[in-house]
């Protein structure tokens, strides 16, 4: 049963990668502008911390329990009007970055995670116009 739902899940991820083709193609020309300008401010900028920081104009997903240990290996995607972003899965730290230059994202978890209680239709959403967002799971 466990591999049948499995099976239907990775269906269900590759209509939904084949419907936002058009959506994905439009994501990839973001970070060429982005690079492009990084390099132009780069000689300008003293410190080259300083200068990553303010080039990152994406989104950070944190995906942690509830004790604050972070969850790695989380598939997250990002959505809006156009369709859903390929997932990226969390870190070691759990986190997970996109490089997006829009503000009309709600977050979805991809896949399930062993362990963890996961609703793969529960959407997230980045609060007041800001960029991080912080997902908290509980143990099955």
């Amino acid at each position: 049963m466990k591999r049948i739902i499995m099976i239907l899940l990775a269906l269900a991820m590759v209509m939904s990668f084949v419907a936002c083709g058009e959506g994905g193609e439009e994501t990839t020309e973001a970070p060429e502008t982005t690079a492009a300008s990084t390099e132009t401010e780069a000689p300008e900028a003293d410190t080259t911390a300083g200068e990553t920081e303010a080039a990152f104009n994406g989104y950070k997903v944190t995906v942690t329990d509830k004790d604050g240990n972070p969850i790695a290996g989380v598939q997250i995607q990002m959505c809006d009007s156009k369709g859903c972003r390929m997932p990226k899965g969390t870190e070691a730290d759990g986190t997970v970055t996109f490089d997006f230059d829009t503000s009309d994202f709600h977050v979805l978890i991809a896949a399930p995670v062993d362990g963890y209680a996961v609703d793969t239709t529960e959407e997230y959403f980045f609060e007041n116009g800001g960029k991080e967002l912080t997902i908290v799971l509980e143990k099955k």
